[in-house]
């Protein structure tokens, strides 16, 4: 396996995606020549996290398993692995990392992380596998946290009516006690939700939906997600000049804020399992269109 050497700017078919090859974070993803990921000018300095094995907060940051505390922070600790460059092709790169000792402390389990990027029918494809590669159930979450380039009169349209709720406190990380899913959505401009400049989340919780288009001022953005799970689907914005959304499917769900029920990890809600070397794939795929006649409005 190779070390990682190349620099930060990878072409992928018809894309440029550049990441910090030390983390693995993904800080831009051009079509050409055009950034169609938010590009850090705002209050959020982040692009595009990958969240594991926790999707939001945990209480106090703390879970159990067998009876042990672990602690943990906000979304994981995915892009504090080492990564290793498995292969590099004109329309796909990949990328691999296992568990070591720091995320043992954190995360008693031993995994085995694929990512893929790739480019197939002009679409550009992230594919991350997760593999238990221990000898006992391995408890874990996933999700994606894009965040794209919009303006306030970006339009989001659902192939359905879904119902949201607004009962996920972002800028703390947890889901609110009192929370209800009465927010029906369909078609919208993003300046008619109310994001609140600390960053207020609408949430979908076990969404039937599996894609949606993203449509901005010169381009249609198609976003999609593959998984056997229905994901949790988050909406995001934070800050003053509104220049991103992120559109997140999670597959798991942040603590309750301040409920202490049952914090050992195999209870909490929405988490999934994996039996030795068995794995599991998370697919999220984005096609940029040019726009179309029908929203020139």
């Amino acid at each position: 396996m190779e070390k990682i050497i190349l620099k930060n700017n990878y072409n992928i078919g018809g894309y440029e995606v550049g990441m910090n090859p030390s983390n693995l974070k993904i800080e831009y993803i051009k079509y050409k020549g055009e950034n169609i990921i938010y590009n850090l000018k705002d209050s959020w300095k982040e692009a595009f996290p990958i969240l594991f094995p926790v999707c939001g907060k945990l209480n106090d940051d703390k879970y159990t398993y067998n009876n042990e505390e672990y602690k943990i922070r906000m979304h994981g600790f995915l892009h504090e692995l080492n990564w290793i460059l498995e292969d590099k092709t004109k329309n796909c790169i990949s990328f691999k990392t296992t568990y070591d000792n720091n995320s043992f402390q954190k995360y008693p389990f031993k995994f085995e992380i694929m990512i893929d990027i790739f480019e197939i029918d002009e679409t550009l494809k992230i594919r991350s596998t997760i593999k238990n590669i221990d000898n006992k159930l391995m408890y874990y979450n996933f999700g994606y946290h894009p965040s794209f380039s919009v303006s306030g009169d970006s339009v989001i349209k659902f192939p359905a009516h879904e119902l949201f709720s607004d009962g996920l406190n972002y800028n703390s990380g947890f889901m609110k006690s009192d929370f209800k899913y009465n927010i029906k959505l369909k078609e919208f401009k993003l300046n008619e939700l109310n994001f609140s400049e600390k960053g207020n989340t609408y949430l979908a919780f076990n969404s039937k939906i599996r894609s949606l288009n993203l449509i901005n001022k010169k381009t249609i953005l198609e976003i999609s997600f593959d998984n056997k799970n229905d994901p949790n689907i988050l909406l995001w914005q934070m800050g003053k000049k509104k220049e991103y959304v992120c559109i997140e499917p999670w597959w798991g769900l942040p603590d309750y804020s301040g409920e202490i029920i049952d914090s050992s990890l195999g209870n909490k809600q929405g988490i999934l399992t994996l039996k030795p070397n068995q794995s599991e794939t998370f697919d999220l795929s984005i096609q940029v269109k040019s726009k179309k006649e029908e929203y020139e409005n």
